[in-house]
């Protein structure tokens, strides 16, 4: 676990609650809801970003194991997720990290044989850790849209590196990863991100 990321337990008791046809077990851990377990029958989990009130902003280790759903939403207000925190989930092809993530650990998402495609949407992340995504032999693509600060060049093991890594030309982890075997490719998450990138240097707005 990152030394500036602890979990306080407020009450070491463990709650449940019921949704669209998916069980979801939590601790409240420095006053917010940390995700233990979850269990589904249904094709599409979506983990909620409020219980009774309270944040959901973790997801402990090992939490999302051994689901045959189709798909994974995690919440918008996710801020930390744990080792092995998305484990054997066999038939997922897609999978969003949400913008307010600021603290993933090692082996975050592990053995997920039809995972594709992996779109990182935090902006606040610090550091990417060693093996993130592990075991994950069909991955073809990542979309970086974070600017992280510490990019451990492992973060992806080895094997995978046949994918590409999609983000924008000015994104830091191009220079940090510029001497590794990745295969970045420059991409913009919209037309007026290009707009703005394209249009905007000093060069032009002399011209105006």
């Amino acid at each position: 676990m990152m030394k500036d990321f602890e979990l306080k337990n407020d009450t070491n008791a463990v709650f449940s609650f019921n949704t669209r046809g998916s069980n979801f077990k939590y601790m409240l851990l420095n006053g917010n809801i940390y995700i233990s377990h979850v269990s589904s029958y249904a094709l599409s989990v979506e983990i909620p970003e409020e219980i009774n009130g309270a944040v959901v902003t973790g997801i402990l280790n090992g939490a999302i194991h051994d689901l045959g759903c189709s798909s994974i939403t995690l919440p918008k207000t996710l801020k930390y997720i744990g080792s092995h925190a998305i484990y054997d989930c066999s038939e997922i092809t897609t999978l969003s990290i949400p913008k307010n993530v600021e603290y993933i650990e090692e082996r975050a998402i592990v053995h997920c044989p039809k995972l594709e495609c992996v779109h990182m949407e935090c902006r606040h992340i610090n550091k990417l850790p060693n093996f993130m995504i592990d075991d994950c032999g069909n991955l073809k693509s990542l979309y970086f849209y974070a600017n992280a600060d510490n990019i451990d060049k492992k973060f992806i093991r080895d094997e995978h590196r046949s994918f590409k890594i999609f983000c924008n030309p000015k994104n830091s982890i191009i220079k940090q990863l510029d001497d590794s075997d990745f295969k970045i490719e420059p991409c913009y998450t919209s037309s007026l991100e290009r707009f703005l990138d394209e249009n905007c240097q000093p060069e032009n707005l002399d011209k105006g």
